[in-house]
C-alpha cells in the first residue's frame, strides 16, 4: 500500500516511504518556496535538488536554500498550512515521492492547531485528490490522515525494540524551527489535557545564539547559522576565526527551553502524575536535552536516532497501522 509519512516544518521537509520496515526510507529537503523568478540563477542551472512545481498562475522552485533565493522571507506564522509556500513544499514532496498514486498520506499539524477541526479539514481537502504537478504529471491521493505533530514521534519511539511504555505516562516534546509541540501519552493514549504549542522554538535559539555570536566575533545571519546547524556542522567562520557553534546554542537553549518547560508545565500539575519517559524529537532537538533533563531529572530521557525524521517515520507507520 503506498503510504506516504510527510512531515512539512519550517526549516525542512521530511519524508518517509517504503513498501516495509526493511524498505523504509526518510530524506529531506529544505523548506524553501518561492516564485521561480526569484532563484539567483548564477552557477545553479545544473543543481538535481531544484523542482518546480505550479501553484496558481506562478511556478514555485522548492529544494533550495534560502541564500539561493532573492528577497526570501520565511512565513513564520499560524496560518503556514494555507500559504502558496506550504502547497510548493506538499508538490515537492509528492515528487520526490515519485509515485502517481498514493493511497494514504499521513502528516502532522502542531498540537495547539490540532484542536481546530476547521484546520485539520482544511489541510486534509489541501492534500486529497488530483495534483497536476506540470506537464503529463498528475500524483493523485486517496486519503489523508492528520495527526498531532509529536504522535508520530511517539509511534516511532514505540516501534523500536528497547521501547517498553505499555504503563508508561510519556510526555513527547516535538522541537521545529517555529514551534515547540508537546503531547501527552498514558497507556497508549493520548491525554487531551496535556497537549499544546509554544512559537519560543528553534528561531528564538537562533536569534539569541546570533546576538552572542556578534557580540564576541562579528555579525552573522540567523539563516547562515540555521544552514551550519542543518549540515551538523560545529564550527562557522567569521573573518579570521573558526567560530565554535555548540556553546552558543547550549547557551541559548538552557535560556528558550526555560521558557518552553514554563509553558508546559501548567498542562502536566492537572494530573499530578509523575512523567516517567520524555520523548525529545525534531531537528532541533539536541540543544534542548541538557535543560530538559535538569528540569526532569527523575525522568527517563530518550533522544532517538535522527530525530528530525523521527514524525516522517512514526506517520509512514501509522499510515501502514503498524
Amino acid at each position: 500500500m503506498p503510504v506516504l509519512g510527510l512531515d512539512i516544518g519550517y526549516s525542512n521537509v521530511k519524508v518517509a516511504v517504503g513498501d516495509n520496515e526493511k524498505t523504509l526510507k526518510c530524506t529531506l529537503f529544505p523548506a524553501t518556496a518561492a516564485p521561480l523568478a526569484q532563484l539567483i540563477e548564477a552557477g545553479l542551472g545544473a543543481d538535481t535538488a531544484i523542482r518546480g512545481v505550479p501553484v496558481g498562475n506562478l511556478e514555485y522552485v522548492v529544494g533550495v536554500t534560502p541564500e539561493r533565493l532573492a528577497h526570501y522571507h520565511r512565513a513564520l506564522h499560524a496560518d503556514y498550512t494555507a500559504t502558496n509556500a506550504y502547497r510548493a513544499l506538499f508538490y515537492g514532496a509528492l515528487l520526490a515521492y515519485g509515485k502517481r498514486n498514493v493511497d494514504v498520506v499521513v502528516t502532522g499539524l502542531p498540537s495547539g492547531q490540532f484542536r481546530d477541526a476547521t484546520l485539520r479539514k482544511r489541510l486534509g481537502t489541501l492534500m486529497s485528490g488530483a495534483h497536476t504537478l506540470g506537464k503529463e504529471r498528475t500524483v493523485t491521493v486517496n486519503e489523508v490522515k492528520v495527526v498531532p505533530q509529536p504522535i508520530g514521534a511517539y509511534l516511532d519511539f514505540v516501534s523500536s525494540e528497547d521501547a517498553d511504555v505499555d504503563d508508561a505516562r510519556v510526555l513527547v516534546i516535538d522541537v521545529g524551527y517555529y514551534s515547540v509541540d508537546w503531547v501527552l501519552v498514558k497507556e497508549n493514549r493520548l491525554q487531551g489535557e496535556g497537549l499544546g504549542s509554544s512559537q519560543l522554538a528553534s528561531a528564538a535559539l537562533l536569534d539569541k545564539a546570533v546576538q552572542a555570536i556578534a557580540k564576541d566575533y562579528g555579525k552573522i545571519l540567523p539563516d547562515t547559522l540555521e544552514a551550519r546547524w542543518r549540515q551538523g556542522k560545529t564550527q562557522v567562520r567569521l573573518y579570521d576565526k573558526q567560530v565554535e557553534l555548540l556553546p552558543y546554542l547550549t547557551s541559548a537553549a538552557k535560556e528558550v527551553a526555560g521558557a518552553v518547560i514554563q509553558g508546559i508545565l501548567p498542562s502536566l500539575r492537572q494530573r499530578e502524575e509523575a512523567i516517567d519517559v520524555i520523548l525529545l524529537a525534531g531537528g532541533g532537538a539536541g540543544p534542548y536535552a541538557q535543560p530538559i533533563k535538569e528540569a526532569f531529572p527523575r525522568s527517563q530521557l530518550v533522544l532517538r536516532p535522527e530525530a528530525v525524521f523521527a514524525n516522517a517515520r512514526g506517520f509512514w507507520r501509522y499510515g501502514r497501522g503498524d
